[in-house]
This record gives C-alpha cells, sequence and structure tokens, in this order.
C-alpha cells in the first residue's frame, strides 16, 4: 500500500488510496461469456468514482449508519455498491436476488426486516425482481439501479469514518425464518486483510480469480476485498456458469495467470465428475499457487481425487491449501503453510466418538489418500485433513460443557481470539452473549465459541464437525459426516449425491440422493434398507431409518453445505416425500 497512511482507518480509504496512485490499474474483470472470454473490467479509478457518485446520493438522503441491502448479480455492479456504501459511512448488507424459491424469498424478508434497511441497492435488469419483492411483502424501503438511475456528484469527498464504526452485516447460512447478521467493523476487515495476506503470502503482484458469489463470505473477504486490498487484480464469472461448465473455472484460470482461487469441497468435487480429460489437455494450471478450501470439515477424498485428476494440467500438490473460518471472524481463523501438500491422519472413529484423537497410522499426504473408513478387517479411520497451523494463534480447544481449555489430542470445541473477530449478532443481544466474548474456567476472556469442534495435534487444527450435528446414541457421539459417508458408500447410485444424518429424538435418520435410473421402486425400497443394515453392522445403529430421495433433495447452504438442522425440521414437518424409505412394510418403533 505505497504512499497511503501507515494505518488506514477502513478498507475503503485503502481503496481510494489505490485510485489515487494506480488509477489505470485493471481492479476487477468480470467474465460475462466465459467460454468466449468476454467481459467487462474496471479500473482502480473508475471503481472509485462510480462509488463516490453512490455515496453521494446515499450522503444526500442521511444514510450515515443506515443499513443498505445489496441485491445484485454477479458483475461489477456489487463491488461499485459496496464501496459506495462504506464511502458514505452506511452498513453494506449483501444478499442474493428474492429469485423463485420460497426459501429464499422467507430469508431476504427475514434479513430486511431484521436489519429495517432503509435503501436496496441493485442493476436496472434487476430492478423489477427487486422492486416486486419489496412491493409484495410491503417494505419501506427505497431501490436505485446504480448504472442507470441518476446518482450523485463523484467529486463530493467520502465520509471519513472510525476503525470501530460497523461496516458490514454479514448473514449466515443458518436458519431461513431467523437469520444472524455478523457485524463486521471496518477494523476487522483491515484485520482479516492482513491476516490473510499473512496466511496466504499474497500482494499486489497476486492475481486472484474464482466464482463464487459476491455474498459468500469466502467470495466477498477471499476473492473481492482481499485483491482491493492489495491493489491487485481479480478476475472472476458466474457461479452459474461455473455450475454447469466446471472446465471454464479451470481455462480461466489458465488464460487470465491466476495465482490464487478457490471454493468449497462441492466445487472440486464437481471438476472431477464433470471435467473430461480433452479439456484437462487444454489448460496449465503450473501457475497456479493456491487453492483455497475452506470448508469445515474438509474432504480428504476431494483434496485426494482433484490433485490427481488435474495432475496433467501441472497442478502441485502444494497448491491445495486447506484453511479454516467462518463468518463470525469476518473470515480466517487459521491456514495451511504455502507451499506444502496438504496434511492428513487417519483418526480412529472409536475414540472420536469418546472425544479423543487418536492417529492410527503413520502421517499421509491428503493428496495420496482416498479417505473414507478403514478398511475391512481393522478398526474404523476417518481421514482428516489439516486446517492449518494454530501456533502463534489464540486458538483453543475447549469443553463447551464446562469451559476447561483441553490439551492436544482432545476433540472439543474450536474457540478463537484475534481483532478480525465481530462485534456480535445484529439485534441479538443473548446470542452474541452466548457466542462472543466467551471466558475460559480459569479466567481467559474475550473468546469467540465457533460451535465447531477439533483437535490441535502437532500444532494443527483438525475440524471434525458441528457441535449441533452430532447424535448421540446410547451414550456414544457419533459424527454425521461418518454416517454419510458410509451410507454413499453403499451403492453407485448414491455416489454423486448428498446424505444427511441427523436423530428425530428415537432413532437416527439418514436422508440420502439417489440417481434411480431404471430401478423400480420395490428395488430402491431393499436398496434403503440394505443401507440401514450396512449402518447397522459398519456403526452399530442399528433401526437407522433411512429415506432416498431425488437429487437436490438434501438442502444446502449457498457454499454447498448440507443443512442437517433444516433437513431434521422438513423431516419431523412431515415434507420429506422419498422415492423410497426403509421403514416401508416394517415397523418403525
Amino acid at each position: 500500500m505505497t504512499g497511503l497512511r501507515s494505518h488506514p482507518s477502513s478498507l475503503a480509504q485503502v481503496v481510494g488510496g489505490h485510485a489515487a496512485e494506480l488509477g489505470d490499474r485493471v481492479a476487477l474483470t468480470f467474465l460475462s461469456d466465459p467460454a468466449a472470454d468476454t467481459g467487462r473490467s474496471l479500473t482502480y479509478a473508475q471503481l472509485d468514482h462510480d462509488a463516490r457518485r453512490i455515496a453521494s446520493w446515499l450522503i444526500e438522503r442521511g444514510a450515515r449508519g443506515e443499513r443498505v441491502l445489496l441485491l445484485h448479480p454477479p458483475g461489477l455492479e456489487f463491488a461499485k455498491g459496496l464501496i459506495g456504501c462504506w464511502y458514505a459511512g452506511s452498513v453494506a448488507v449483501p444478499s442474493p436476488l428474492p429469485g423463485t424459491r420460497p426459501q429464499h424469498l422467507r430469508r431476504l424478508t427475514a434479513i430486511a426486516r431484521d436489519t429495517r434497511a432503509a435503501f436496496v441497492l441493485t442493476d436496472a435488469a434487476s430492478r423489477a425482481e427487486v422492486e416486486k419483492w419489496v412491493a409484495d411483502e410491503g417494505l419501506d424501503v427505497r431501490c436505485v439501479a446504480t448504472d442507470s438511475d441518476p446518482l450523485g456528484d463523484p467529486d463530493l469527498p467520502p465520509l471519513v469514518v472510525r476503525p470501530d464504526e460497523l461496516a458490514l452485516l454479514q448473514y449466515t447460512s443458518g436458519s431461513t425464518s431467523d437469520p444472524k447478521g455478523v457485524m463486521i467493523s471496518h477494523a476487522n476487515l483491515l484485520r482479516n486483510a492482513q491476516a490473510i495476506g499473512s496466511t496466504l503470502g499474497s500482494d499486489a503482484g497476486t492475481r486472484f480469480g474464482g466464482w463464487l458469489p459476491h455474498y459468500h463470505d469466502l467470495g466477498l473477504m477471499g476473492m473481492l476485498l482481499q485483491p482491493l486490498f492489495h491493489g491487485a487484480g481479480s478476475v472472476f464469472m458466474s457461479p452459474m456458469s461455473f455450475l454447469k461448465r466446471p472446465h471454464l473455472w479451470l481455462e480461466m484460470l489458465d488464460r487470465h495467470d491466476i495465482h490464487m482461487s478457490g471454493g468449497p469441497n462441492f466445487g472440486y468435487d464437481l471438476c472431477v465428475r464433470r471435467v473430461t480429460d480433452e479439456q484437462i489437455d487444454r489448460v496449465d494450471l503450473s501457475r497456479w499457487r493456491v487453492a483455497v478450501n475452506g470448508a469445515e470439515p474438509i474432504r480428504a477424498e476431494s483434496v485426494a481425487a482433484f490433485t490427481r485428476r488435474l495432475r496433467p494440467a501441472g497442478l502441485r500438490a502444494e497448491t491445495m491449501f486447506p484453511c479454516y473460518g467462518l463468518a463470525e471472524a469476518t473470515l480466517i481463523v487459521c491456514g495451511d503453510r504455502p507451499g506444502r501438500p496438504p496434511r492428513s491422519e487417519r483418526v480412529l472413529v472409536e475414540d472420536l466418538e469418546q472425544g479423543r484423537f487418536v492417529v492410527s497410522a503413520t502421517p499421509t499426504a491428503a493428496t495420496d489418500q482416498s479417505g473414507g473408513s478403514g478398511g475391512s478387517g481393522g478398526p474404523a479411520a476417518r481421514e482428516l485433513v489439516s486446517s492449518g497451523v494454530v501456533t502463534g494463534l489464540d486458538v483453543l480447544i475447549v469443553d463447551p460443557d464446562t469451559a476447561q481449555p483441553l490439551p492436544d489430542g482432545r476433540v472439543g470445541e474450536i474457540w478463537a481470539r484475534a481483532g478480525n473477530v465481530g462485534l456480535g449478532y445484529w439485534n441479538r443481544e443473548e446470542a452474541t452473549r452466548q457466542t462472543f466474548g466467551a471466558v475460559t474456567a480459569d479466567g481467559d476472556a474475550g473468546y469467540l465459541r465457533t460451535g465447531d469442534l477439533g483437535a490441535v495435534h502437532d500444532g494443527e487444527l483438525f475440524v471434525t464437525g458441528r457441535i449441533k450435528d452430532v447424535l448421540i446414541v446410547h451414550g456414544r457421539n457419533l459424527h454425521p459426516q461418518d454416517i454419510e459417508a458410509e451410507s454413499k458408500s453403499v451403492h453407485h447410485a448414491f455416489a454423486t449425491g448428498e446424505a444427511a444424518a441427523f436423530a428425530d429424538g428415537r432413532h437416527v435418520v439418514v436422508v440420502q440422493e439417489v440417481r434411480a435410473g431404471r430401478l423400480t421402486p420395490e428395488e430402491l425400497t431393499l436398496l434403503a434398507r440394505s443401507v440401514s443394515q450396512h449402518l447397522g453392522q459398519s456403526h452399530g445403529i442399528g433401526g437407522t431409518r433411512v429415506l432416498l430421495v431425488r437429487p437436490g433433495g438434501v438442502e444446502r447452504t449457498t457454499s454447498g453445505k448440507v443443512q442437517r438442522s433444516a433437513m431434521c425440521a422438513l423431516y419431523l414437518a412431515g415434507g420429506i416425500v422419498p422415492l423410497a424409505d426403509s421403514a416401508q412394510g416394517v415397523s418403525a418403533s
């Protein structure tokens, strides 16, 4: 950040400094047609100019401190609106467009009512959709299309904001009807960008790129704001382009000389399934230095399969970069060491159930393992990937019931303390008290309770799951990921489908996606029963009810995480219509 004040008060001030010093440098490029490699770019000077026009419009309407919803399709307008909000001292609220799915509409309406947003920024193409949603929900909010409506004077200087002022509300991917907005200050954003830079080794010469949506925390913080912090460039495409033709992501990385990109497990899995040998032959991924995977937990099989599949294109094992973060920490908590292959350990499932992290064999590289359970005849093991080094960081493993810090090798809740940890949840005093500012049993204060389970081994963090997802069966703590992986291994019709395991108060229930093909209803019922029997043998959970559903029947977040709590609620409400039920024709009691 040459020439800037050594202690900027906001990331917006950093961007303004880049505009003054690096005005003609391209900040952002959006590929509207990745196949033809065509799109539009925005220099730092253009970004600053358009953001100032938006800011002056907001300032004239007294929007300092007001919440502003950002509802944009993939493109460049979102970035202009975001920086414009910060230039005006407003609080940005990134969200997806209304769409047509009822749960998305309910969630967006809940966010709008929770924030009491006064303004919505969108673009001309989406304005009718947004205004219809506003009218249908009876919201008192003013919409403006920043690419077509008259805006303000770009010569009006941005407002000066304090580091502790609220910059952003980042809503978590939790309950649809009661989403929680994490309060992120300008100081949090700066500390997060600094932490990402030091962890990933990124700087002004690093080129970023990706496909994640701009309202997703990794897409926003990691792929949009991080290059803007450095004064670097970023190239991105729409999530739909990636989902339809995942090879276009790889071609974009090659054509635009991208050094850093990434996504969750499902993005890597999609490439493994869908990218052809011919498409791999056309790309050179040798310049790709960091492939971020921030899922929790990270699937060893996803890391291994992607690395093997793309090795002919020049992808190196050390490019894969596991890390750990969450919206409550703005984004990052810890990450791997750049330049080394991901580390994994095979851990005995029986010990995990008792809260112990016991390695079953010598350390192995995640890229050389297929993941899943241990071999036949031996104790069941689960391969866990290190999410990075925590030595020197304020990261503890804590007993979630007693708040007692646990030693290395014990599984407990992950607690973190850092300058990028958010201020709390918007309008959620009790939830803020329970999650932020936690105190250990020995009086060490100021920690964030992540709700994630993990263990520290050899100075590295291994994430094992979510507290709320753990199934307690006959005194055993079962991790749903183990049950889901075992379910998917039973038949090839499950290979590309997701599964969700949860408890209904009496039984373990597994909802498994299936590509039925030519399987008859009777064959599907027998298949569901065979899964139930297999889980009884492999995990000792007899009477498991297995429901087979069509692809897409398991609810996921925008980043592909299985929403087990939502699936449990849907099940209890009788909202799952299965293709087959293991309890069909037999007693469910």
